[in-house]
Formats: C-alpha cells, sequence, structure tokens
C-alpha cells in the first residue's frame, strides 16, 4: 500500500511538470504515453523554439533518464534548476539517480542529501536498481532513512512516542476469565498506533 502511495505521489508530481508544459504539449502526451523515443523529438524541437524554458528541459532531462541515456540526462536537469523549475527537490533526485547510475557515487550523494534536506520523501524511489551498489554505504542508508522520515514527519515529532508503552500482546481478564485478546502495533510508517 504504502509503495504505491508513494509511486503515485511521484506520478502526481510528474503530472504537475505536464501542467507546466504547455508549450510542448505533444512531448507531454508521448511521454505519458510511455513513449519516451517520440517524446525526446518533441522536447528536443520545442527547446529549439524556447531554449529557456525550464519545464521543458525538466521534461526532456527526464525523458532521457527514462531511455537510460543519463549522461546526457544530467545536463538538461541541471539547466531546468538554474531557470529555477519547481520544486528543485525532484530534480535534485533525478541527477542524484543520474550520476548513480553512472557511477559518479560522491556526486550522487551530494544531489541526494540535497533533495532529501530539501524535503524530498518518496523513500522507495531510493530502491531504484539504479542504486543497487549503495546499498550498504553508510550515508546512502542515512540519506535514504531522513527521505523515509520527511515521508513520516511524525517522526520527528519528540511526542510520537508516546503511546509506545500501549505496544504489544494483551489479554483481557474479567474474575480470572479471559475475555479478549489485543495486539497493539505501530501504523501508518510508526505515526499511529493500531
Amino acid at each position: 500500500m504504502k509503495r504505491i502511495v508513494y509511486i503515485s505521489l511521484f506520478c502526481f508530481s510528474l503530472s504537475l511538470s505536464f501542467a507546466h508544459a504547455q508549450s510542448c504539449p505533444d512531448g507531454s502526451t508521448a511521454y505519458q504515453n510511455g513513449e519516451y523515443n517520440l517524446a525526446l523529438q518533441e522536447f528536443s524541437f520545442c527547446l529549439e523554439k524556447l531554449p529557456q524554458d525550464s519545464s521543458i528541459l525538466f521534461m526532456n532531462g527526464i525523458t532521457l533518464l527514462k531511455l537510460e541515456q543519463y549522461e546526457k540526462a544530467i545536463p538538461f536537469l541541471k539547466k531546468s534548476i538554474a531557470r529555477d523549475y519547481q520544486p528543485i527537490r525532484n530534480t535534485q533526485f533525478a541527477i542524484g539517480l543520474s550520476l548513480a547510475a553512472i557511477g559518479d557515487n560522491d556526486e550522487s550523494l551530494k544531489y541526494l542529501k540535497a533533495s532529501v534536506e530539501s524535503g524530498f520523501a518518496g523513500f522507495l524511489r531510493f530502491d531504484s536498481s539504479q542504486f543497487d551498489h549503495l546499498q550498504k554505504d553508510t550515508v546512502f542508508i542515512s540519506i535514504k532513512n531522513e527521505a523515509y522520515k520527511n515521508g513520516f514527519p511524525c517522526l520527528k515529532d519528540e511526542n510520537n512516542n508516546s503511546f509506545d508503552f500501549w505496544l504489544g500482546e494483551w489479554e483481557v481478564f474479567v474474575n480470572e476469565t479471559k475475555t479478549a485478546e489485543s495486539s497493539i502495533t505501530k501504523a501508518k510508517g510508526g505515526c499511529a498506533v493500531h
């Protein structure tokens, strides 16, 4: 369920980019249909007319990322940040993913850290295959944990554990006769008691 929610949130954030890429509707339509080669042609054509359009720069970079052309994607993504494409944290994450895919781990970790510090909460995206070689890296693990906390902000609240005394398996007795059982666990990523 959590994976679906976060994948949906990321897809929603991409759909917001389509709303901003009104100057290149054909590219957005091709991208949404998974026709990435066609989308790339359309975005490249649109960039000839509007080379400073941050949303087209971003979508061109993301399309190259989808086509696993990571080295080509990075400059477009960086230019979209320079042109103040929002939210920057999503673009920083995409750059970090691309850098990891080409083996530039130090730069990747810098961008991932900046993304999470800016509020990136898509912690499930840290399970992408591009990060397989970083899964045991302590800095990467720390960044991923911070993204998880961004996804569940209650984990940063000092009062979040106030009801932990209640967690566990319970039996209810009335006059020495067992009448019920109860299992109390954390839920919603640790933000609720169930």
